[in-house]
């Protein structure tokens, strides 16, 4: 008996000696190379759900169309193969010789057999290589499209981890199994664009960055040698200049201390919007990092112009946050005052001189700020124009005007100065409805009036029969966020004032735009900071559901 305990006691020591000394090692897993540009795709469920809303937006031919090229193009079965609910990623290389680039779409599959029954319904043809097992060839496109649309591309595939790895000009080998980038490092879960791109700043080859410096100053010489014969040919190639110093430290900028740029394209079908957005994340503790978490806009002076009644009306602010851009605006603004120059009377060259100063002087503040709103209709069924601008310090403009106004029998007769007040500043007035074509007087009426004001930093103008009311609303404003361009409208009252002044416009028209009766944003472009700067766009989609009948 003690010899069988013995026995087993030294059996025992051997085995876990053994396991300390000779078991194999786990092999490490293989280190993929992070690519370049990195792509995510919205479920293919979604984007089908949305695709068919904006073909309904477009019209109900068109919705049926789409319905019919699904069918035709993959038969009753439809998109069976793919996994509709998870998204589709995608990887590119780009190395220092474009030529060789070469990416892979990442789609998510239900089955390899339903998968390639599913190319095989849209006509595509294919081939499993015999030196690599599991890697396919596709020869045709299928969908319709004529022989050789592939070319000299090649276009290989392979199932792995419920996916299949598409390669576009891939090797092979780089389609390797230990050579595909995991989906779970593409996928960011937080993502609600329909397509979202990214370009690795850090990952990009040196070259890129020498050869885009290289490119800005090759523009610049051109411009700079582009022949001038007239003085505004040459204002814009310098204020053309300008800007191109701009860009070139911006993009150097992006280049030394960005880590990543983002491009995100949604569509909102529901509320008829497209929704496109640039955002460049800098190199954590960089310079540029701390200026865009620090960045903030100044509110906008004129945020609240268009009322929640109004036909439309837009606020807008040009930045000019360089001194390079200022100088390069103020060339243009000093080009056009020289042109003009040459166009009116002696007794108006005071008014334009001083207006020129002020324009400088504005341009200098940093920015260049707008706002514009129509009302209406009133019960008589017109139409007012309200308008602002921001101006430094317009007290020599509004004498320049008094001026003019006391030393022309003409103008004095147009013109009435201190007719009214408006929030404490005195209001000039110009009847020159009698002037209007007879469309623009259908819509502002026959003793339409000009209405102007000036205030400490700005200039005010209405143009209609109520301008009193709305100059007094507009000039007690009080400075408000707002996007650098924000436009609204109304599409039930913008189809009335064209239908007031054209019934036949009004209706080509009214097959673009649904009539709703609410201010909806029609266009709108936002810079905010933070982690990232991010450049904003969203349009409104127009197109009725009978535009095409």
């Amino acid at each position: 008996m003690f010899a069988r305990l013995r026995m087993a006691a030294a059996t025992l020591a051997i085995c876990l000696a053994g396991g300390r000394t000779t078991a194999a090692p786990v092999p490490a897993a293989p280190v993929v190379p992070a690519p370049t540009v990195t792509v995510q795709i919205r479920a293919a469920g979604q984007l089908l759900h949305d695709i068919r809303g904006i073909a309904k937006i477009s019209s109900d031919a068109v919705a049926e169309m789409f319905e019919t090229w699904l069918k035709n193009a993959f038969q009753e079965q439809g998109l069976t193969g793919l996994d509709m609910l998870r998204p589709a990623v995608g990887y590119a290389y780009v190395p220092a010789n474009a030529a060789d680039s070469w990416g892979v779409l990442v789609l998510p599959v239900t089955s390899e057999k339903e998968f390639l029954a599913l190319l095989t319904r849209a006509g595509a043809e294919f081939e499993e290589k015999k030196d690599a097992k599991g890697l396919y060839e596709l020869t045709q496109v299928g969908l319709g499209t004529p022989e050789g649309t592939l070319g000299d591309t090649t276009v290989l595939f392979r199932f792995h981890d419920r996916h299949v790895y598409v390669g576009i000009r891939a090797k092979p080998e780089q389609l390797a199994t230990t050579a595909l980038v995991p989906v779970g490092t593409l996928v960011d879960p937080a993502e609600t664009a329909h397509v979202t791109i990214r370009l690795h700043v850090d990952r990009l080859d040196p070259a890129y960055k020498k050869r885009a410096a290289e490119t800005m100053d090759e523009w610049a010489k051109q411009l700079d040698a582009a022949p001038a014969q007239m003085a505004w040919q040459k204002s814009l190639a310098d204020a053309g200049l300008g800007g191109l110093q701009v860009l070139k430290r911006n993009v150097t900028a992006v280049l030394t201390s960005g880590d990543r740029v983002t491009v995100r394209l949604a569509v909102n079908p529901d509320a008829r919007l497209g929704v496109y957005e640039l955002a460049i994340r800098p190199a954590k503790g960089s310079a540029m990092a701390a200026d865009i978490a620090g960045w903030k806009p100044a509110p906008h002076p004129f945020a609240g112009i268009t009322p929640a009644t109004a036909v439309g009306g837009s606020v807008i602010r040009v930045p000019l946050p360089t001194p390079e851009l200022r100088d390069a605006a103020a060339t243009l603004a000093t080009a056009a005052f020289r042109a003009g120059d040459a166009e009116v009377g002696e007794s108006f060259k005071p008014l334009l001189g001083e207006l020129e100063k002020g324009v400088a002087r504005t341009i200098k503040t940093g920015s260049v700020d707008f706002g514009t709103a129509v009302t209406g209709p009133d019960k008589g069924g017109l139409y007012t124009v309200v308008a602002a601008l921001a101006y430094d310090d317009p007290t020599g403009l509004e004498k320049e005007l008094r001026a003019l106004v006391k030393g022309s029998p003409a103008a004095r007769a147009l013109v009435r100065l201190d007719a009214a007040k408006a929030g404490g500043f005195a209001v000039h007035t110009a009847a020159v409805g009698g002037l209007l074509p007879p469309e623009a007087q259908k819509l502002f009426g026959k003793d339409a009036t000009v209405y102007l004001a000036f205030g400490p930093q700005a200039v005010y103008a209405a143009f209609g029969p109520n301008g009193p009311a709305e100059l007094t609303r507009v000039v007690a404003l009080k400075p408000a966020p707002a996007p650098l361009v924000l436009t609204q409208m109304n599409t039930k009252r913008v189809l009335g004032m064209f239908a007031a002044v054209d019934e036949n416009a009004a209706k080509e028209l009214a097959r673009q735009l649904p009539s709703t009766d609410e201010l909806v944003n029609a266009a709108s472009l936002d810079v905010r900071g933070g982690d990232e700067l991010v450049v904003h766009w969203e349009s409104y989609l127009t197109l009725k559901n009978d535009a095409f009948r």
